[in-house]
C-alpha cells in the first residue's frame, strides 16, 4: 500500500512548514537584535569610560611635571605681611592648586 501525495497535500505540508517556521525564525531576529543593542550600548560605556580614565591620566601626569614656570608663580595676588619664605610657599600651592584645576575639570567631563 503506497502512499499518494497529491500536490495540494504537499502544498498544505509547505505551507504549515512556514507558519511554524516564521515565528521562530522572527522571535531570533529580536533576540539578536537586542543582544547587538545590549552589547553596543555596553561598547560605548566601555569607550567612553576608558576615554575618561586617559584623560585624567593625562591630567594627572602635567601636574606631576617638575618643572615650574614663572608664569605659573605669577597668577597669585601678594598679601601685605608675606614674608619672602612664605611667598615661595604661597606661590607653590597657587601653581599645584591651579594645575590640578586641569584633573578636577576631567574629572568633571568624566
Amino acid at each position: 500500500m503506497c502512499a499518494s501525495f497529491s500536490i495540494d497535500d504537499l502544498l498544505k505540508m509547505v505551507q504549515i512548514f512556514f507558519y511554524i517556521a516564521t515565528p521562530v525564525i522572527a522571535s531570533y531576529g529580536l533576540l539578536s537584535w537586542r543582544r547587538e543593542l545590549e552589547r553596543r550600548a555596553r561598547h560605548e560605556v566601555a569607550t567612553n569610560v576608558l576615554a575618561g580614565a586617559y584623560r585624567i591620566r593625562d591630567a594627572i601626569k602635567q601636574v606631576q611635571a617638575p618643572f615650574m614656570t614663572p608664569r605659573e608663580l605669577a597668577g597669585r595676588e601678594k598679601r601685605e605681611p608675606e614674608t619672602e619664605h612664605e611667598a615661595v610657599i604661597y606661590n607653590s600651592f597657587y601653581a599645584f592648586n591651579s594645575r590640578f584645576s586641569v584633573v578636577r575639570e576631567a574629572v568633571r567631563e568624566w
